[in-house]
């Protein structure tokens, strides 16, 4: 099976609990047999010496910083997350077209909440699963009762509302949504019962 992979960062070096989540993922998929297609953006430098021994083959585009708040910006008055805007990208997208076009994948996997949008846009539900890792409006809900200057509570505010009506649509049309945590899919059970809620903890196959 071919296994096309969206991140919002290349996954190498392996320096954060992010990429080592999603290539531990890649690295089980690896071993029962498929193909592996990563679509992903970069910042600086790309790895691709090691990248190159996990995944078959290798798609990148360069992420612009003012087109990330430009596009945060226009997703926030859209009425969608601001981290969503924050990665997303017309360059990615035809990108990834392109890789659908030439590559015919048999399944999707986004790579956290923020590469959702992408797959939405070519209707690939009933192909795809949301990698989510984490409920993040409880990380939000959390951050906000930390100590920060107004303008910063009122932004997470407004954020975390986006993020769980964001995280509730996710759930509800595709069919396979993967969290870290027992306690996530008790969280994000609470406001609505879901079966696309599947288990994948750190470190287990």
């Amino acid at each position: 099976m071919k296994i096309c992979i969206l991140t919002p960062r290349f996954p190498f070096p392996e320096n954060g609990g992010d990429v080592l989540r999603i290539n531990n993922i890649a690295r089980y998929l690896k071993a029962q047999g498929n193909e592996l297609l990563l679509v992903s953006f970069y910042d600086n430098k790309a790895n691709m010496e090691e990248a190159c021994k996990l995944y078959d083959k290798i798609f990148l585009v360069r992420r612009k910083r003012f087109l990330s708040y430009v596009n945060s910006l226009i997703f926030f008055i859209c009425g969608r997350p601001v981290q969503c805007g924050y990665y997303y990208s017309m360059s990615f997208l035809r990108k990834f077209r392109d890789v659908i076009r030439a590559e015919k994948p048999d399944r999707f996997i986004a790579h956290l909440l923020r590469m959702a949008p992408y797959l939405e846009k070519e209707d690939l539900y009933a192909l795809s699963t949301v990698e989510m890792t984490d409920a993040l409006s409880k990380t939000y809900s959390m951050t906000s009762k930390a100590q920060g200057g107004l303008l910063k509570k009122i932004v997470y505010k407004f954020e975390r509302s986006l993020i769980r009506k964001y995280e509730d649509h996710v759930i509800k049309v595709f069919p396979k949504v993967v969290v870290v945590s027992q306690a996530d899919i008790e969280f994000l059970n609470k406001r609505k019962q879901s079966f696309s809620l599947a288990l994948h903890t750190n470190g287990v196959a």
